[in-house]
């Protein structure tokens, strides 16, 4: 008890205020007579007095750590989690710093409710995203923002919905490769959404912005024009914000002042270039965006004829650059000055200009490392005085001191450093056996991650094959005047399927459900589409049973089925038509699949077999052949079951059969394509945080 005291009365008057923290060496003098469960905080504080030295940081805050893990101490075990995220980050650690990010999460699955509730899991998702992103995993990347959606979405965090967003849109626009432009766009408007729901005006024109930036990359300059122009509106309509947004205003200017240049509309880039130097720059002493504002005249006036007003804008940027100390800018402009010279036929100053160039190149790496070295001199010899300096005056000091206290401290502080050494060896040991395993835990971490991430690839690039066999829309575009397909695999690859063909003026077009999803249900799928090929195309049956029933032939045979009770139950259920468009009839078969048709506001149901293709447990029996007469405007469906079955809804339970006609019939009115999106829509609210549990194939053709 009177340790306890002394320490907190030591802690109070070891600083000028209580409000500092306490001085290293009260802080070793703490620990040195403190338990270990005061040693914690101790160590803790310890180690923020080394924001200089974090080697010295991280030993400290090890030490912290390891005795709030083993008293289970769980909110000092988070704070230390946290200190070490944020250093070995800031020291480009970011393998350790994911590590401690992971500890976190795992920390949080065993502490009480009430602490976990404390974890910014979303946040953590984030700061997981931005490693990753440093690693140049963006896959990953974007894995870890997409839970930090998920989180922000439950906590209805607009916010940090439009930053992840635009983070993810970011990757894919800036690190990963052009034909992911398109998702860049689909994460940039989401970003902008959100943006605007959150009244969050920085992020929801930044979206924008970058929306501009994917048009100008892909050469749609009027478009990233028309973008840049409705920043700029923002900005104008909305006078109170201006200071908010004038990074983003200036950048609009700037953007839109380069635009002009690609297009050769001269005087409206120059007008723009203007605006954000005099508007966005002068209350803000950003020269290095002066600076490349200069560049972008000069470059304009350079393109417009009018030489001399290049060459000096590429000296006044010159100029603002030997203020910043950019050299690598300066030997650039250096260079078009050259060059301008040249085309002046002025060729001893396009000489002089270039000599300067290629001096200035040579001498930068030169200069960088001659300057590290002197600043590290200058440290050395600074340190070597001020030590040089406590060692006289503790000299001086000892001298006043009587020489038996002297032995006495000497021998007590032999004692002392004994007994601390001999700790700091066996923790020293600990450290480095607990070092070793982290490190052997992380490496057998990535190896699994990397094979997880070689079977994600294999299975991506089988989706390309099975999207390869499956038919192009400019076939549907071909075979009907107005259809809709909506094809949503549960994972990577499918177990549903979509096909179509025409053979003798008639279109044969089919949806069906595999056995299983995923990759046994695309091979399935797959063994499906090939089959319905050969079928047809030999022609030897031609009614849409009698594919059906040569289809069952083939998987049968194929899958060696014959009714005994360890052999594979693999098949499919399908829902095939033969279209005759000189008859308006319509050949249907089923096996379990149905067929819809609505015309006039009502939907007629055809019902299907009640057998699948592949082995039954009654004697097979050939399919029916349902003949349909269909009129102008009628619409069919086919589709399988993952629709009707999908869970979700207030109560968890599945859409079914009755809200999906009734469904079917609401959107019957509207377009195919839109009933497409309606569909879609209504599936993703059905759903809610409900995962998906089956492939989807829906088919809508209008006669």
């Amino acid at each position: 008890m009177k340790t306890k005291i002394y320490i907190i009365v030591l802690l109070l008057f070891s600083s000028n205020s209580f409000s500092q923290t306490p001085s290293i060496d009260s802080l070793k003098e703490l620990i040195s007579i403190a338990d270990d469960t005061t040693k914690i905080g101790l160590f803790q504080k310890l180690a923020y007095n080394y924001t200089d030295d974090l080697d010295t940081a991280i030993y400290y805050l090890g030490e912290s750590y390891s005795i709030a893990l083993l008293y289970k101490n769980y909110p000092a075990v988070l704070s230390c989690i946290g200190d070490f995220q944020f250093i070995f980050y800031r020291r480009g650690m970011i393998d350790s710093a994911i590590y401690y990010l992971n500890k976190e999460i795992e920390i949080g699955e065993i502490v009480s409710d009430s602490l976990k509730s404390k974890i910014n899991y979303g946040q953590v998702y984030v700061k997981l995203g931005v490693s990753y992103k440093q690693k140049s995993k963006f896959d990953k990347s974007v894995e870890y923002y997409t839970k930090a959606i998920k989180i922000f979405e439950e906590q209805h965090n607009l916010d940090g919905l439009a930053s992840v967003n635009l983070n993810i849109g970011n990757i894919y626009f800036y690190y990963l490769n052009t034909d992911n432009y398109q998702k860049a766009l689909e994460y940039y408007n989401e970003a902008e959404t959100y943006g605007i729901d959150a009244q969050n005006a920085p992020i929801y024109l930044r979206a924008k912005l970058n929306r501009a930036q994917v048009y100008k990359e892909r050469e749609l300059y009027s478009e990233a024009i028309k973008i840049n122009s409705e920043v700029i509106d923002f900005g104008q309509n909305n006078p109170n914000m201006k200071e908010d947004i004038a990074d983003v205003l200036f950048e609009a200017h700037s953007m839109l002042g380069g635009l002009y240049i690609e297009s050769k509309e001269y005087e409206l880039a120059e007008e723009q270039l203007l605006i954000a130097r005099k508007d966005y720059l002068k209350n803000f002493e950003e020269k290095g965006n002066m600076a490349n504002i200069y560049g972008s005249l000069a470059l304009l006036y350079n393109n417009w004829g009018k030489t001399s007003l290049a060459i000096n804008y590429y000296k006044m940027a010159i100029d603002l650059y030997a203020e910043l100390g950019f050299k690598k800018e300066i030997a650039d402009n250096y260079k078009e000055l050259s060059q301008l010279y040249a085309q002046q036929q002025n060729y001893r100053k396009s000489l002089d200009y270039f000599q300067s160039y290629a001096d200035l190149k040579d001498s930068l790496f030169n200069a960088d490392v001659s300057e590290q070295i002197n600043e590290m001199q200058a440290k050395y010899e600074s340190e070597k005085k001020q030590k040089e300096i406590e060692l006289l005056t503790k000299d001086q000091e000892k001298q006043s001191i009587v020489n038996k206290a002297i032995m006495a401290v000497a021998a007590l502080v032999v004692l002392i450093a004994f007994f601390v050494f001999r700790s700091y060896l066996m923790k020293k040991k600990a450290n480095e056996k607990l070092e070793k395993q982290n490190k052997e835990i992380l490496e057998q971490k990535e190896q699994i991650e990397e094979q997880k991430q070689e079977i994600t690839d294999s299975i991506r690039y089988a989706r390309r094959i099975q999207q390869a066999v499956l038919p192009p829309n400019e076939l549907f575009d071909e075979y009907f005047d107005e259809y809709f397909i909506l094809f949503r695999p549960r994972d990577i690859v499918s177990g549903d399927f979509y096909w179509a063909t025409e053979r003798d003026n008639k279109v044969y077009v089919a949806a069906a459900d595999c056995t299983g999803h995923g990759v046994p249900g695309a091979f399935m799928s797959m063994l499906g589409i090939s089959f319905l090929n050969e079928i047809v195309n030999k022609g030897e049956v031609k009614d849409a049973a009698g594919v059906l029933n040569k289809l069952r032939e083939s998987v049968m045979d194929s899958l060696r089925q014959t009714g005994k009770a360890n052999e594979a139950k693999d098949g499919m259920d399908i829902a095939l038509c033969v279209i005759d468009k000189s008859t308006n009839i319509v050949e249907y078969a089923g096996a379990y699949n149905p067929l819809y048709i609505i015309r006039d506001g009502e939907l007629i149901q055809h019902k299907a077999d009640k057998m699948p293709i592949g082995i039954y447990f009654r004697e097979p029996k050939p399919f029916n052949n349902n003949e349909v007469e269909v009129q102008k405007n009628d619409i069919i469906y086919i589709f399988s079951d993952g629709y009707v079955d999908q869970f979700g809804g207030k109560s968890g339970r599945k859409f079914m059969s009755k809200r999906f006609r009734e469904l079917l019939l609401s959107v019957s009115t509207e377009p195919l394509q839109k009933q497409r999106e309606i569909l879609d829509v209504k599936l993703d609210l059905w759903m809610g945080d409900i995962s998906q549990i089956d492939d989807i194939i829906v088919l809508g053709i209008k006669i």
